[in-house]
């Protein structure tokens, strides 16, 4: 059985990578369109991405199935609304929103939900960092006074919509 990385493990990969632009730059694609993303890494345990966030691109809320991950930003800025499924009935049903700058790194847990977006004016890169390697993703509508409702379920790879 391969083991899962551990939320350390996984931000020192990340920020192993974005220390290393020589191998991610090369995939950056710079040309205008939606949202895209490039495997950087596949390991038995983890796999790892580049994403590039054109201005006003992002992803629905969402989970990482089994996944655990992390996230560090290598250019531009980021916002992202979140919460943690055990936070969720613990807080009322508050999502909790951050800004994520260039160099900021996130970790999270299988039970991270979020969504994420560039509210930017130019386009943003971001490195992600998941293990067990990203099998499924659950999106999720929130719904005042009734909570998050998952409304698909997206499995398989590398078609996922990675974020």
């Amino acid at each position: 059985m391969i083991q899962s990385l551990t939320l350390v493990a996984l931000a020192a990969v990340a920020r192993d990578l974005a220390d290393s632009p020589e191998c991610w730059w090369p995939k950056v694609q710079r040309a205008g369109g939606p949202r895209w993303y490039r495997p950087l890494v596949e390991e038995p345990a983890f796999e790892a991405w580049l994403l590039g966030w054109p201005s006003g691109e992002g992803i629905e809320l969402h989970d990482h199935g089994a996944s655990s991950g992390a996230v560090v930003v290598v250019e531009g800025i980021l916002s992202e609304t979140y919460v943690g499924a055990s936070d969720w009935l613990r807080r009322g049903g508050r999502l909790r929103h951050r800004t994520l700058a260039e160099g900021d790194l996130v970790t999270f847990g299988p039970d991270h939900i979020h969504d994420v977006v560039n509210g930017g004016r130019r386009q943003a890169l971001s490195i992600h960092v998941y293990s067990p390697r990203l099998r499924s993703m659950t999106f999720y509508e929130n719904r005042p006074g009734c909570g998050l409702a998952a409304v698909r379920r997206e499995e398989g790879r590398p078609e996922l919509v990675v974020a």
